[in-house]
């Protein structure tokens, strides 16, 4: 009874901070997401249940192929074209490790995520100045 309640306390925690969530916020918890269901996959590569690990990197996998599929290639030109490569080069990194149990394929999307998130972590802490400094303009 009592873990059923936290986990619904964590669900709605969950959803309320996603419906709050600035769109670049939105995006690092998708990296977030992909990188931890990514490590799980990998702890479980050599040993642990095959299914568990498969359920992991496909739905990395998706969170991946989420990102691709919401770029906007007309606002973002080169920069979304690029991410776009990037994000289909994952994919099929995890795919390949899924099928062959590899770990660097894993390994390396959790690097190249990594990096990525960072560059986004960079674009949020901009927007929250931005809002932060309109914030204090309209307060005046």
């Amino acid at each position: 009874m009592a873990v059923a309640l936290a986990s619904r306390y964590a669900q709605e925690y969950r959803r309320q901070q996603i419906e709050g969530a600035r769109p670049t916020e939105l995006i690092l918890l998708l990296y977030d997401g992909a990188i931890r269901r990514l490590n799980l996959g990998l702890s479980l590569l050599k040993e642990g249940p095959i299914e568990e690990r498969h359920q992991h990197l496909v739905h990395a996998q998706r969170i991946v192929g989420g990102l691709a599929d919401t770029l906007d290639m007309q606002r973002g030109g080169a920069v979304a074209a690029n991410l776009q490569k990037i994000y289909r080069y994952m994919i099929e990194r995890i795919a390949l490790a899924n099928m062959q149990d590899q770990s660097e394929p894993i390994e390396e999307v959790i690097g190249l995520l990594r990096e990525l998130r960072e560059s986004w972590e960079q674009l949020d802490a901009q927007e929250r100045e931005k809002l932060g400094a309109g914030a204090s303009q309209d307060g005046c």
